[in-house]
Order: C-alpha cells, then sequence, then structure tokens
C-alpha cells in the first residue's frame, strides 16, 4: 500500500527573498504565514505566503546559482483582467504576454515576478 501524500506545497527559490515577498505580499495579496529565522532584524532564509487557503514558499537560491523557471509557472484567477495587469505592471511585474482572449472563453495574461517566475492570470470572461 502506497503512504499517504496530503497536499501540494510549491517552493520557489529567488535571489532576493525579501524583495520577492514584498512583491507576492504587495502586488498579489499573498501573506505571510511563516518565517525562518522567525527573529525580523535577521535577512530571511525561508518564507511561507498564503493566499485564501493556498501556499507558496520562497527560499534563498544556493551561494551563486540562478534561478531557474523555465518548466514552472504560478497560475491565479483574477475578476477584473484590466485592472490586475495594470496593478501587476505597476507593482513591479515585467510583461511577458498581454492579456490575450481565448476561444475557450477565458482571457490569458502573462507576467514575471522580480526573479523571473512566470505567472500566467487569467479571467474568466462572463456571456
Amino acid at each position: 500500500m502506497p503512504p499517504v501524500f496530503k497536499g501540494v506545497f510549491p517552493v520557489v527559490t529567488v535571489v532576493d527573498i525579501a524583495k520577492s515577498v514584498e512583491f507576492y505580499k504587495h502586488a498579489l495579496g499573498f501573506v505571510s504565514t511563516f518565517r525562518w529565522p522567525a527573529d525580523e532584524s535577521a535577512d530571511p532564509e525561508f518564507v511561507t505566503l498564503a493566499l485564501e487557503n493556498r501556499e507558496i514558499g520562497i527560499g534563498n537560491v544556493e551561494a551563486g546559482a540562478t534561478p531557474s523557471f523555465s518548466n514552472v509557472e504560478l497560475c491565479l484567477e483574477v475578476e477584473d483582467m484590466s485592472a490586475a495587469w495594470t496593478w501587476l505592471i505597476d507593482h513591479g511585474a515585467t510583461e511577458v504576454q498581454p492579456p490575450t482572449a481565448q476561444p475557450w472563453g477565458e482571457t490569458n495574461a502573462y507576467i514575471a515576478d522580480p526573479d523571473g517566475l512566470k505567472i500566467h492570470i487569467y479571467c474568466k470572461n462572463h456571456s
């Protein structure tokens, strides 16, 4: 019998945790649920962020390494694509692909976070 696995918890490694945490908190609305070390005067080594009932971890990339996100993206649903797009660009996101209507009834767009992680935002088109 296989072991029981519970949930999924993606961890993103970045060059500047503090900068990434600020982006995820202020641009995307995540809240910090864990920080190591807990001492706020020390540089963070790992932070857990939550959005609604989902969490991601943000940790330090190994010394001298460059984050690589070629096959990874976060996907977030928004209610107002135009407002979300403007907000994200104004808060430090890099444009990857502007909002584009899709034949299956969604509008999709892609931005990148401060370390280049691709974030897919989508809005269900209401008929």
